[in-house]
């Protein structure tokens, strides 16, 4: 990132993460784990992304995650 982005900056955005998923129908636990995954990659990825545009990536992320985990969920439901 061009600019450092910051521990408090990262918390608030995390917390916004959360509860977007839960009001996407995500359980408290996978939307903790979706916010976690989604970190992980963004701290990965720092130095290709843009500080201007890391609360983009980082939501467009976990919405991917999200889907996955609901395909895969779906796919298990009809074993």
């Amino acid at each position: 990132m061009k600019n450092r982005l910051s521990n408090d900056q990262l918390k608030i955005v995390m917390n916004q993460l959360y509860s977007y998923l839960i009001k996407q129908g995500a359980n408290q636990e996978t939307a903790k784990d979706i916010v976690q995954e989604a970190v992980c990659k963004l701290l990965l990825h720092l130095e290709s992304i843009d500080t201007d545009k890391y609360k983009s990536w980082l939501f467009k992320v976990a919405i991917n995650l999200y889907y996955d985990h609901c395909r895969k969920k779906k796919n298990l439901s009809t074993w």
